[in-house]
């Protein structure tokens, strides 16, 4: 087996210039391999592929226009939109608005999450006789599976995935990159070669779960009830580095690209008489991949947040608030009881200590269809009827 490593752009969007070789011969290179856009190096060994990585010199043409990922949540403002999605709509907004007693509004923005692997993506490739055997810790072997046979141009059914334990990763849900990068390599030079990505090239190239700018507005009547609703979750769709994607494969140009449309805005998991939510998903600003529940990160965080501002809006406790908005059983027993376990005292105030403050907080997150309620007090949550601390 030989050991490989893949030189990848400083820039998202550059394109490979030349490739210019050492400045002194790196003992243990066995091939540098370029097709298109993407450039790797096969070595005897794991140290000589990554000495050969550091030292090889490559130019890259700079990028016409770049994205300004400095202040990503304008960039997410202003990329153009590619769908408009409503993903609920109940009642009429605009009357029930027009006769709320109080009014709330607020922006919440959610940032670029990287997945954070605890290591790299690894895979090992053997393509010999025209067939590919491939180890990967993949979370979706059959996807891997297809898009390496595609980009190599194999059927399918030559292609033979072995899945093995990777890394340790609550994320990075979408095929596996190095997969791709070993199956080129091997080809290239005849025998099996294992892909380890460098700790620099998984934080800046592996895909990340997009940012969202997500705007709310609700309306209160006389008897601190919700009467209406307003919920836009403007992102990037979660799932561009899905089907299709592998880096290696973008770096050919033959890739398909992946359109399906995913992490869009939720219905809140409470009982509104008038609501709208619609989801206004924008071109890709970075290869995405959700953060396993598929933007329920994102809106759960702002749909909790309004519901703690209305309900101090409302002069009610967090818990009591929430219980007069669930008329679901199973979710109403479920936050009463996580309440009386955690100690819950009704409007608790902070207690301070010195620069130590001390306060409780409540959330709710919706599972499936809203009929299943996941509540989390100070930290206790419980999960379809599954309590741990």
């Amino acid at each position: 087996m030989l050991h490989g490593t893949v030189v990848l752009p400083p820039k998202r969007g550059m394109k490979l210039v030349s490739v210019d070789g050492f400045p002194q011969p790196v003992p243990g290179v066995v091939k540098v391999v370029t097709r298109k856009n993407f450039v790797g190096i096969v070595a005897e060994t794991e140290q000589a592929a990554v000495r050969a990585l550091n030292a090889l010199r490559v130019t890259w043409a700079p990028v016409a226009a770049e994205q300004n990922l400095d202040d990503v949540y304008t960039t997410v403002r202003n990329t153009p939109l590619i769908n408009e999605t409503v993903e609920g709509r109940v009642g009429d907004t605009a009357k029930a608005f027009a006769g709320a007693t109080s009014i709330l509004e607020a922006t919440y923005l959610l940032p670029v999450n990287s997945h954070g692997m605890m290591g790299p993506s690894c895979a090992v490739a053997d393509f010999r006789d025209g067939n590919l055997t491939l180890w990967s810790g993949t979370q979706w072997p059959e996807g891997t599976r297809d898009d390496v046979a595609a980009m190599m141009g194999l059927p399918v059914d030559q292609v033979h995935l072995i899945w093995v334990q990777g890394s340790g990763s609550y994320g990075r849900l979408g095929v596996d990159d190095a997969a791709g990068d070993a199956a080129l390599l091997s080809q290239a030079v005849g025998r099996p070669v294992r892909v380890q990505w460098q700790r620099a090239d998984e934080n800046q190239w592996s895909p990340f779960c997009p940012a969202a700018v997500i705007r709310v507005k609700a309306g209160l009547d006389t008897h601190g009830t919700i009467v209406a609703w307003e919920f836009e979750n403007r992102t990037p769709g979660h799932s561009t580095a899905e089907r299709g994607n592998i880096l290696a494969w973008r770096a050919l140009g033959t890739n398909p690209g992946h359109k399906r449309l995913s992490g869009g805005a939720d219905n809140p998991s409470y009982d509104i008489a008038n609501l709208h939510v619609i989801t206004r998903y924008t071109d890709e600003i970075v290869r995405a991949i959700y953060m396993r529940s598929v933007a329920g990160i994102q809106n759960t965080f702002a749909i909790e947040c309004m519901m703690d501002e209305l309900a101090a809006k409302a002069g009610m406790d967090p818990v009591a608030f929430r219980l007069k908005h669930t008329s679901n059983e199973r979710s109403r027993t479920v936050l009463e009881t996580l309440a009386r376990k955690a100690g819950w005292k009704a409007s608790q105030k902070p207690v301070i200590n010195g620069d130590l403050i001390e306060a409780r907080g409540i959330g709710s997150l919706c599972a499936g269809d809203g009929k299943l309620a996941n509540h989390g007090v100070h930290g206790a949550i419980s999960r379809q009827s599954s309590t741990w601390c």
